[in-house]
């Protein structure tokens, strides 16, 4: 008789072999319970990667809602700083206008300050 031990044959096989038939039995439950606990390893292992895929899922998401919301804020900080830029060259420039007209001014008053008192009088009343 050609048998090999597997389990779907198994039974079959110990029935066969009287004299064996308890300590077969008794592998075989073991045999049994190890196969049992390898399946629920098994699907614990397959609970935990659909898990971890659903996070991983979730994660990206995220990542892209915060990179997303960066790209935003990054938009907006772009156009205060081009506001704030306008606004610095606009003053820059009122600077130089005020600091000319400042110059201008200063001359004008050492050149009155310069003058002889008559020239002040003669100067003020044809202006």
């Amino acid at each position: 008789m050609d048998i090999w031990f597997n389990p779907t044959n198994s039974d079959l096989f110990i029935q066969n072999f009287k004299t064996y038939e308890p300590i077969l039995s008794d592998i075989k439950r073991e045999y049994d319970l190890v196969i049992e606990a390898q399946r629920n390893d098994l699907s614990q292992f397959e609970i935990v990667k659909s898990k971890l895929s659903i996070m991983e899922f979730k994660m990206q998401k995220e990542i892209e809602k915060v990179m997303h919301d960066a790209n935003i804020m990054i938009q907006d900080l772009v156009r205060d700083n081009e506001s704030v830029q306008e606004k610095l060259q606009a003053k820059t420039q009122e600077l130089m206008l005020m600091t000319k007209k400042n110059e201008s001014l200063m001359q004008e008053q050492k050149r009155k300050a310069e003058l002889k008192p008559a020239e002040v009088f003669s100067i003020n009343t044809v202006s």
